[in-house]
């Protein structure tokens, strides 16, 4: 088994796969159909006798026409790349003790038990965490003036509660607190 998580695709990849794939479809349609009106040969479907005399008097050079493929040129690649490139991380991976098992953690979820523990500790009255790369950031707030040993009280107890879920990267905590008459 390999040290590396495999992460799930996010739900855009079959979207963005079906659009592309569709996209693909019309653009190799549209010249196998331009290749057969070129020839004077007749389309196997539909009339499409009409539809070449209307478009007769364009031509490939015209800057609508250019501006069209270029524009459909660059939807198929943003939607290409949105299929193959892994989306953003959602989760934290915790430490595994099995090797056998992965287990991650949703980021939101692990800023409301940071938030859960800010709230725990007496003097705080609200609190909100945010969680990045390497930090977890808690904003804790206080009716208090006299504050020495608060921010430091809140960092020990997010860091008690964070170390407990045992990430398999750990966080950095900065406390933040804000002084809010009741």
């Amino acid at each position: 088994m390999t040290d590396q998580i495999r992460t799930p695709r996010g739900r855009r990849v079959v979207a963005a796969s079906l659009v592309a794939l569709v996209l693909l479809i019309l653009a190799g349609l549209a010249g196998y159909l331009a290749v057969l009106i070129a020839t004077d040969r007749r389309p196997p479907v539909g009339d499409l006798d009409a539809a070449s005399r209307q478009l007769q008097g364009v031509a490939w050079n015209q800057p609508w026409v250019l501006a069209t493929g270029i524009g459909l040129a660059v939807v198929g690649l943003v939607l290409l790349l949105i299929a193959v490139l892994p989306a953003g991380r959602r989760t934290v991976e915790l430490s595994d003790i099995d090797t056998n098992l992965a287990a991650s953690l949703n980021k939101r979820s692990l800023a409301r038990t940071a938030r859960a523990a800010a709230l725990s500790v007496d003097g705080v009255t609200d609190a909100s965490a945010t969680v990045g790369r390497s930090t977890i950031t808690v904003r804790a707030v206080t009716p208090f003036r006299q504050v020495a040993g608060l921010p430091a009280a809140t960092t020990d107890a997010v860091d008690r509660r964070i170390g407990a879920l045992n990430l398999r990267s750990p966080r950095t905590v900065r406390t933040r607190l804000i002084t809010k008459d009741a």
